[in-house]
């Protein structure tokens, strides 16, 4: 009896344990400052996008301020953007921010430090906002014509064309960019670019087009009758129509998931939203789930599921259309705050019109990102390099210095269309040739000089043009070059375009510096002050502490007795400026 007793109390316990958790899973919370996650106090109301960063946040005010935040909460820096009261911020890659003057049409380049770097002043204010490359450049968006610019400053190509103001240029999988350029006739219309400034097509849509987002297999179109369609690219690389999903409704919104592999279409049906999810590959719907909202403000579809909010409620559905959780919005939603949204982090951001934020921890996020290529596809990189290396000497048509005098005038007008793509397929031929002469036993066997050591002159000139590229692959290829190279004289070079300009995406160059520092004759005088220059225009421009503690170790070995007093005040006023650096 006693052990009957005892296995209905346990039952008992665990069937009221199971409904208390589910009750408490499935609650319903408000959103209030009562359980707030963090809160912190601007210097004035937003006014304009937020840019998400690794690092967390970052708001401009109308206090012509700049504020970055950590996801936690955390005031990083706060920087004043100066007298100029139209102004609006835009996220770039490795956390850098455009700063965009629209009453001066002036472009600025801040760095994740919050240092401006650069500026530029520009034709007409922009009209969208900007398109990140693959490669760190990037594309800014006028009126009447299209902008490349690099990381640091440079202007690579520029193209005119009618841009639409109220639809954003989008990318396709292997890099072109598609710009709509309005419509006539109940048509919208377009040109496909490649990322070097190169007309490829020019494209006419079926109907008009409202909203397009890119994905994984080419451009997701919504129409303005409510179908919803995917612009793709051919075996030959032509624009293609892949699928159309017909129109139902033209209540409809549609949100495309963070990996850029799914597709979710929301459809208004009386107070409900129906949601689909959509095969990105044939357009054809696999499963749907109601929710009980009649309006969404904003979708966002990650790996923790699909987030959803309006002025009354929020929610977090499962892929498959279970809800993980719910809440309240706060009270007066539409018009105590400015900016909603929400970090990678898993908050939910609430900034106030009082100058407050508040944050609300609402899941915990698992997110698989969409991994772009690079935009090796377009070079025509030689893949015969031991030809190269013992030819007689290079064509002047490579190793010119016009060339490099081209690439320092680009600034003005750009370069030419294709005129990159030439150069660094060129350079990046020559590159690999020497980095194989520098990894390769096989030249050791040979008896004849090679063209790096009979035409150092031309090779100069191709080293120079590679510290002008200012790409990501150009970064990568310096990196290499420092590491194995024992030649000061290309060392040299290279070290001194560094100087000129920092960018340094991965930390690559900085770590080859560490190992060239490493090996550097404790005698180069010369050549360790332009070791510390490099890695003080690296820590300059990045503007991360990570990059400073990798900076001030490689300072620190020419502080040791064995160098002379000379390097040593160097690198220590180095050392000095590196810690003075606001970050």
């Amino acid at each position: 009896m006693k052990k009957n007793i005892k296995y209905l109390f346990k039952v008992y316990f665990f069937i009221h344990l199971y409904i208390f958790s589910s009750i408490f899973l499935y609650s319903q919370e408000q959103l209030s400052s009562q359980n707030t996650s963090w809160s912190s106090v601007l210097s004035g109301n937003v006014n304009s996008s937020e840019c998400i960063t690794s690092y967390g946040f970052c708001l401009q005010t109308d206090a012509r301020t700049i504020c970055a935040f950590s996801s936690t909460g955390n005031l990083l820096w706060e920087k004043k953007t100066g007298r100029a009261k139209n102004t609006d911020i835009y996220p770039l890659e490795k956390d850098f921010i455009l700063l965009t003057d629209n009453q001066s049409s002036k472009i600025k380049m801040i760095n994740p430090s919050g240092n401006i770097i650069w500026e530029k002043t520009i034709a007409s204010p922009l009209i969208q906002k900007p398109l990140n490359g693959r490669d760190g450049r990037f594309f800014v968006f006028l009126s009447d014509q299209v902008l490349c610019y690099t990381k640091n400053g440079n202007l690579r190509w520029s193209y005119s064309a009618t841009v639409q103001q109220n639809l954003s240029s989008q990318e396709f999988p292997d890099g072109t960019i598609l710009i709509f350029c309005g419509q006539k006739e109940g048509k919208t219309f377009g040109i496909r670019l490649s990322p070097f400034g190169e007309a490829l097509e020019k494209i006419t849509f079926s109907g008009i087009i409202t909203e397009a987002e890119s994905c994984s297999n080419g451009i997701v179109l919504y129409f303005s009758d409510g179908s919803l369609g995917l612009l793709g690219l051919d075996e030959e690389s032509k624009a293609v129509n892949k699928w159309v999903l017909p129109t139902k409704s033209t209540e409809r919104k549609f949100c495309v998931s963070k990996n850029k592999n799914e597709i979710i279409l929301f459809e208004a049906s009386g107070n409900f939203n129906k949601a689909y999810n959509i095969d990105i590959t044939t357009g054809n719907i696999i499963s749907s789930f109601e929710i009980p909202v009649s309006n969404i403000f904003h979708a966002d579809y990650s790996d923790s599921g699909i987030f959803i909010f309006n002025d009354k409620m929020a929610f977090l559905f499962s892929k498959d259309g279970n809800k993980k959780w719910e809440a309240k919005m706060p009270e007066n939603f539409n018009s105590n705050y400015t900016n909603v949204f929400l970090i990678p982090e898993g908050y939910m951001i609430f900034c106030e019109k009082n100058w407050s934020i508040k944050a609300y921890k609402i899941f915990y996020p698992c997110e698989s990102l969409f991994e772009k290529t690079d935009y090796s596809a377009f070079y025509t990189v030689s893949p015969s390099e031991y030809e190269i290396v013992y030819a007689s000497g290079f064509d002047s048509s490579v190793s010119s210095e016009k060339i490099i005098k081209e690439l320092n005038d680009s600034d003005k007008n750009g370069l030419k269309n294709g005129r990159e793509v030439q150069i660094a397929s060129n350079v990046y031929s020559a590159i690999n040739a020497y980095y194989k002469s520098l990894t390769t036993t096989d030249f050791g066997t040979r008896k004849e000089k090679s063209i790096f050591e009979t035409d150092t002159k031309g090779f100069a000139s191709i080293l120079r043009q590679l510290t002008l590229l200012h790409t990501d692959e150009a970064a990568e290829y310096i990196a290499k070059l420092l590491e194995k190279s024992t030649n000061t004289t290309y060392i040299s070079i290279l070290l001194e375009g560094i100087k000129e300009c920092g960018y340094d995406p991965e930390r690559k160059i900085l770590n080859s510096l560490e190992i060239l520092a490493s090996k550097t004759d404790y005698k180069a005088t010369a050549l360790i002050n332009q070791i510390c220059d490099a890695v003080y225009s690296i820590c300059s421009f990045m503007g991360k502490p990570a990059y400073n503690s990798i900076g001030k170790d490689i300072l620190k070995k020419f502080l040791f007795p064995s160098y002379n007093s000379q390097t040593r005040t160097y690198a220590r006023k180095i050392f000095q400026q590196i810690s003075d650096l606001d970050l």
